[in-house]
Formats: structure tokens, sequence, C-alpha cells
């Protein structure tokens, strides 16, 4: 209770400033408040310099254009990458993030905490490379977790709570990208919504990892039923996918927003309680006018069990225009009425038009806003509304809901389990399948089957890979041991030594529940892995052909498998530098997947390479349709000479080891 204590005088202090903002504006902004979040900053010291010069610009000439009374910036406060690569903490990144900041508009109330970037290598909240506690706003506050800042504006009360799940160890790129809130970070949560207000207050939730990213994302998805929104960040646009809306409601009625990121798009959110109903805008850097209305608020995002609608029939269409030069001009239309010029609500950004609201009192309607500025720049804002809230139709569009309502936990698990089950079944099936047709137990009907099936090119190899002993065996136990033994042993954090597996990572005595080996594992034996034991094949396949004159592969199937073979090495051995570059030389010699693998494939094909024609004419005999009589009666040769060599108890090579 001594922190939330600490919270609150921090609280007081902000509701100074903020009333100081308050005096300047008239009746018409009572219960009227503004905000900004932004995320994924990302300062960087060697990448993109304009990131920062338009940050500079941002915290200056921005937000003293809008005149927010709180900003909200969530977590990747730097690269802290030398390198696409390599990562590292960067102090220098560190200071031009503390110094662009501190020369914000009117020292306003800037709220940040971490995201995975900023824990990157750092051992844990309290270690030195911890810079964050030294150059951030909030860090400096002694806010190295989750913390609460309560605001008062305008007749209206407000808490901010700010949701830590980045990880106490924190790991080395990449294996930090699912978050996680430990039990010492869910007491103090426990403890902030606890003695949250329940009326008359609107608590905004904010952090860096949206819920599905993180491990409890359930206790996550639960905490934030206590706030009006959550805000999130860190997924920027789901980079190929380039999505700038990823909103979404988790059981109806608990409203998530992910905001694309400032490094690449920059993009930040302007937010406004209006009479307790919340708006928002994504907005692209420079792109004046921002044109926001709150009333009547967009149907989409209606919250009617935690939005005030009592007397939601008003008579005035409410609008914040904001630009950095004066607006000249705004204009509201309703569906397909003529557009009617709104008034400013004295010097601020309000603009309010008159309307008889008894006109739109059901049903869907349509509204249309434009803005002019000083420059000439217009900007059209349309949304669809509806005065009675039990019409409203949320935002429910399908790949957002699936990235924010999923567990990204649960999917690498899932896709864990069925990778491993996947190449061991596929294994086992046509390894028994050719211990069938080699004991005879194949019925006719099934055995010509299973040559039809033979006759396909990628069947074939797999089963000659199947088939030969010293191949299958080894790729066996490979693909079982990377699902439970290390992967690399080497420098993990700060220079302390470690041990990353499939399912976690050991340093420093402790055993970090990191998700992303089991994505590690999919990516590897889901698409690398098979298309190396598909060339492993094709090699035997040629083999083959060579020894038994069978049907030869043609040119197109060479190119085919020696293109796929390049594709996936270079796809390896870009994530492998990446760990011989977080590890070190140590990481380099103790890498099983990254390092011995290479070597392990490599016998592989020299084991294909150098397969016996006696293997070849045994395989051809079980799974060619075609009269081979003299492969035949080599078979019953080595059948008989195993038979002898049984019965005389010694140890010659039979056909089972051929095979």
């Amino acid at each position: 209770m001594s922190s939330f204590m600490i919270f609150v005088i921090l609280g007081v202090f902000q509701t100074q400033i903020s009333q100081a903002v308050d005096n300047k504006l008239g009746p018409s902004y009572e219960k009227l408040s503004w905000f900004i979040h932004i995320s994924d900053v990302h300062i960087s010291s060697w990448q993109d310099e304009s990131r920062q010069t338009q940050l500079k610009d941002f915290v200056t000439n921005t937000l003293g254009s809008i005149k927010p009374e709180l900003v909200m910036c969530g977590g990747d406060l730097t690269e802290a990458k030398s390198s696409n690569l390599q990562a590292s903490q960067d102090i220098t990144e560190w200071k031009t993030y503390r110094d662009i900041v501190s020369s914000r508009w009117e020292n306003l109330p800037w709220l940040d905490i971490r995201g995975n970037h900023d824990n990157l290598n750092v051992l844990s909240r309290n270690s030195s490379n911890n810079y964050f506690a030294r150059f951030s706003v909030m860090g400096q506050k002694g806010h190295l977790g989750s913390y609460v800042v309560p605001l008062q504006a305008r007749g209206q009360k407000f808490n901010f709570v700010a949701v830590d799940a980045t990880w106490e160890v924190g790991m080395n790129y990449p294996f930090n990208f699912v978050g996680y809130i430990d039990s010492k970070q869910q007491r103090i949560l426990n403890n902030i919504t606890s003695n949250l207000p329940e009326e008359d207050s609107v608590n905004i939730l904010f952090g860096h990892y949206p819920t599905s990213v993180v491990q409890q994302s359930d206790y996550l998805r639960s905490l934030i039923s206590h706030g009006l929104v959550y805000l999130s960040g860190h997924l920027h646009d789901l980079a190929l996918f380039h999505m700038h809306n990823m909103y979404s409601f988790h059981n109806g009625n608990d409203l998530e927003l992910e905001l694309v990121d400032w490094k690449n798009n920059r993009k930040f959110r302007v937010i406004a309680v209006d009479q307790g109903t919340f708006s928002f805008t994504d907005v692209r850097f420079g792109d004046w006018p921002v044109v926001l209305p709150t009333y009547p608020k967009d149907t989409s995002f209606m919250m009617p069990g935690k939005e005030v609608y009592g007397d939601y029939l008003r008579n005035t269409i409410r609008v914040l225009v904001f630009s950095d030069v004066p607006i000249t001009r705004v204009t509201i239309a309703v569906d397909d009425g003529e557009p009617v010029e709104a008034s400013q609500a004295d010097t601020g950004p309000l603009y309010e038009l008159a309307w008889d609201v008894t006109k739109y009192a059901t049903g869907q309607h349509k509204l249309s806003v434009t803005a002019l500025d000083q420059n000439d720049r217009s900007k059209l804002f349309e949304q669809q509304f509806t005065l009675d809230p039990s019409e409203a139709e949320q935002v429910d569009n399908f790949l957002p809901n699936f990235v924010l309502r999923s567990s990204f936990s649960t999917l690498f698990h899932v896709l864990f389990l069925l990778t491993l089950l996947c190449n061991l079944c596929t294994a086992l099936s046509l390894k028994g399948l050719y211990f069938c047709a080699q004991t005879g137990r194949l019925s006719p009907k099934h055995l010509t089957f299973l040559r039809s099936c033979a006759k396909f090119c990628l069947f074939r190899k797999l089963f000659l890979v199947c088939s030969y002993n010293k191949i299958f065996l080894p790729l066996l136990c490979f693909v079982g041991y990377m699902a439970v033994g290390p992967w690399v042993v080497g420098s993990l954090i700060e220079g302390h030594s470690g041990a990353v597996f499939a399912w976690g990572v050991l340093v420093n005595n402790q055993l970090v529940h990191s998700q992303v080996p089991f994505g590690y594992y999919f990516i590897h034996f889901a698409f690398i892995h098979p298309v190396i034991v598909l060339v492993i094949g094709h090699v035997l396949d040629c083999r083959n052909c060579v020894l038994t004159s069978s049907l030869k592969s043609s040119k197109v199937a060479h190119v085919s498998f020696l293109g796929g073979l390049l594709f996936v090495l270079f796809v390896s051995i870009y994530f492998s530098i990446t760990f011989w570059l977080q590890f070190g030389i140590i990481g380099f010699v103790l890498g099983p997947l990254k390092t011995w693998s290479y070597i392990f494939y490599a016998a592989m094909f020299w084991l294909a390479w150098t397969v016996p024609r006696d293997h070849c004419q045994v395989f051809n005999s079980l799974f060619n349709q075609q009269d081979y009589e003299k492969k035949t009666d080599d078979v019953e040769d080595i059948l008989n000479v195993n038979k002898e060599n049984n019965e005389k108890g010694l140890n010659g090579e039979s056909l089972q080891n051929l095979l």
C-alpha cells in the first residue's frame, strides 16, 4: 500500500499541471480531455536519423499544437541493437531519448514504460545495464515496473495504469518476443486495480505487449476489464500484413487497441474522453489537420457496459480539430445532408454544431467532418454512429481478432507439438510400411498400392530415407534430441553463461520460460529440416538410378532440389549468425542446433552418396512393379545367407542391416 501512496503523490503533482491548462478554456470543455499515445519509438544510434529528429519535432511542435494533458509512451524506447543481428543496450541511444523527451512542450506529463528492446541483455531491473532506470522519465522517479498515475482534469478523474510485462531476466535477442508478468508484478497490478475507484473515474491501461503476446494472456485480459481501454504496441504493423487497424474487443466489452509504431510508420494516437465516452484516431506524424469527433462517437467502439450513455441524446455535435496553424473552417454533414459550418468553442480545438437529435435517435447514420487549415490542407473524416447503444455494431475484423484474441504462447506450444509429432509420425509410419513390405506382411493389394505411391517423386525419396537405417535412425534421434536437449551453451545475459532449450532458457541459476524457442523449433523442423531430408532422399534416389539403372530424375528435379537446399541453407545460416553473434565463441562451439547441425547434415549427405548397391537392389525389388529377376535372385541369396548365419549364431551382414 505504501507504493500506492507514492503513486498518489505523483498524481497530485500532475493534477496541478493539468488544472493550470484547464483555466484557459471555457465551460464547453467541462468533462472533455484528450491525451496522446505513442509506442515503439526505437531511438537508434546507427539507423534512420530522421526517427530522432522527427521525434524532437513531435515532442515540441506537435504536442504544442495538440496540447494534450498527458502522453503515454508504450515501450521500445530505444533500438538496443548495433546491427540487424546483434543486440545490446546502448547508453548513447538512452541519452538521446532522455534529451529529446526533456525538451517536450511545457514539460508535459510523460508516462513511459519498458518494452522488450529496453530489456535486451539486462539481467534484472536493478542491473547497471537497465538504462531505463537512469534515462527514462518514469524510471528516474523509481517506477521500474508497473505503476499507476492519477489525474484530475476538467471535472473528470483518470487513473493511468502502466502494465509492465517485460521479463525480470531480460533475455538477449531474439528470445524475449513474448512478455511475462511474474508473480511480483501481478501482486503490484492486483494492488493497483483493487484500489482503483469503481465509480466517477476513468481507468486507462497501457503497456507494451498486446494481451496475446503475454504468456499470462488470460490474466492480463481479466486485468483490463478494470479499465475503459487497453492500449498496446509491440507488433508494429505486423510486418508483411501492414495492418493499421489492430483493434478488438475481449468478452464483448473490453477494448484493446494496438498502435502502429513510430519507428517506421511515424504513427501516434490521439484519444479523448468526452462526458464519459471514449474516442480515438490514429495519426501519421505531419498529417494535418487532425480530426476527432467526440459526440456522437464511432459506433464500432461503443461500450455500453463501461461508458456513460444516460444522457446520450444531446443537441450539439462535438469535434476536436488540431493543426500546427490556425483552422479556417470546419464543416459537418450527417448522412446525405448538406455540410454546415461548425463554430469554435472559445479559443480551443473544440468545434460544435447544433442539430435536431430526434431525427437520428434510431438507426445507423454517417457523420462527415471536413477541416481546412490556414495552409489550405484539408482533411475529411467519416464515421458511422448510432444514438441507441443497443444498435451499436462493434468492430469485428477477422485478422485483428485472431491476432489480439489468441495466445502466442499457446500457438507456439501447438506448433511445436504438431511439428514434433509430424516429424516422428511420418518417419515411423514410413518405416513401418517398409518393414511390412519387407517381411511380406502386406497383402498383394496393399503392396500394389504402395508401389504406385512409390512412383511419386517426393514419396519415393522419403521412402528411400526411411529404408536406410544408417540415415533414418540418426535423423530420428536428431528430431527428438532438439526437442529436449540444449541447442546452445554460451554467454547469454551480461556475460552470464547458460543454455537454450526448446522449452526454456537456463541462465544465472534461473529457468526463464521463454516461448520463442518453441517457435524456432517450428521454423527449423517444419521448413528447413524437411527440405534437407527431401534433398538427402534425392541424393539416395540419384545413387539408386546410377547403381541399378533405374529411371533417372530430370534436370528440372535436380535444379528444384538444389534451389530448395540453397534457400533453406540461406535461412538457416541467417539464424545461425544471430546465435553466433549473441552467444560468443562458446556458443559457436557448443551449438548443437546452429553449428553441429551442419556437420550432421553433411554426414547424412555423405551416407546417402555412399549407399551400397545391395540396398538399392532390395528397395527396387520391393517397390518396383517391373520384373527385376536378377535383383530378386540377389535378395533371395541375401536371405539364404542371413538364415544360415542365424542358424550358426554368426553376426554376418543380414538383409535387416542392409535395410
